[in-house]
């Protein structure tokens, strides 16, 4: 795997000579930092211009692929012009068009149910935080003391009653309650593409620093750009960078190449 910042050049040849981009970003641990809870993640207004400058530029499709629910996503970001594809790409809303994976809206409801199970946890497990992002359930375990692996068993007693209906995902310092459908971040890739109405495959960008964007990594090929935030192994991404920063420092001089493009 290569060092983006040591092969930026080729990336910069290869994004110059494309027709269309498609711009993924994940939040979390890419465009920002990680935080002790994610309402302290927030976008500086740098960035938020550094990403609206991006979104107006005609080669340029801009957005989030995240696994943060979809009003959070859009209150966190606050931009104009972008998509986002939130829950890990179960819901995915366009400036146009929007859609959820219809399996994981119909199994929502029985979600609920489990939700006066699911919260008691934040009792039994001090520090552990229990989030309802609508589609999914996420039990984060950042502030928690103990050892993951007896929340992990709790979790999965709870959700054995439901095999067919619900999963358990894993991420840096969460647990995912997550519906028991074929679906994954490659499969947001190519739905956020077709939403988009390409009628020619664009070059897809995209950075991401977790478990679940393996899944991207691996639909991505050569023909695509993938990067790894803050990982140089264990990743099917093709570049890494090593952090948040590196990331915005790339935005800015892919901004800079459409600005100078343009004059």
């Amino acid at each position: 795997m290569k060092n983006l910042a040591a092969f930026r050049p080729e990336v910069q040849r290869r994004i110059r000579a494309a027709k269309k981009v498609l711009l993924f970003l994940d939040y979390d641990g890419t465009l920002v930092p990680i935080r002790p809870t994610p309402g302290l993640a927030r976008l500086s207004a740098g960035q938020k211009q550094l990403l609206a400058g991006l979104a107006r530029r005609p080669r340029f499709k801009v957005g989030l692929l995240t696994g943060r629910s979809l009003p959070d996503i859009r209150k966190a970001v606050r931009v104009p012009g972008l998509f986002f594809a939130a829950n890990y790409g179960l819901a995915v809303a366009t400036p146009q068009k929007s859609w959820v994976h219809p399996e994981a809206r119909k199994l929502a409801s029985r979600l609920k149910k489990l939700w006066p199970r699911l919260r008691g946890l934040a009792a039994e497990f001090p520090g552990v935080r229990i989030e309802d992002k609508l589609l999914t359930v996420a039990i984060h375990y950042r502030q928690y003391k103990g050892k993951p692996e007896r929340l992990k068993k709790r979790l999965e007693d709870i959700i054995r009653a439901r095999p067919q209906m619900f999963r358990l995902k894993t991420g840096k310092k969460i647990f995912e309650v997550y519906p028991a459908v074929a679906w994954d971040k490659g499969k947001a890739l190519l739905k956020v593409e077709k939403l988009l109405g390409y009628r020619r495959a664009p070059l897809v960008l995209f950075f991401g620093d977790d478990r679940a964007d393996e899944e991207a990594f691996r639909q991505m090929n050569a023909k695509h750009i993938s990067v790894a935030v803050g990982r140089s192994k264990n990743t099917a991404a093709r570049y890494f960078c090593r952090d948040s920063r590196e990331v915005a420092r790339f935005l800015q001089e892919l901004l800079k190449l459409e600005s100078d493009e343009k004059s």
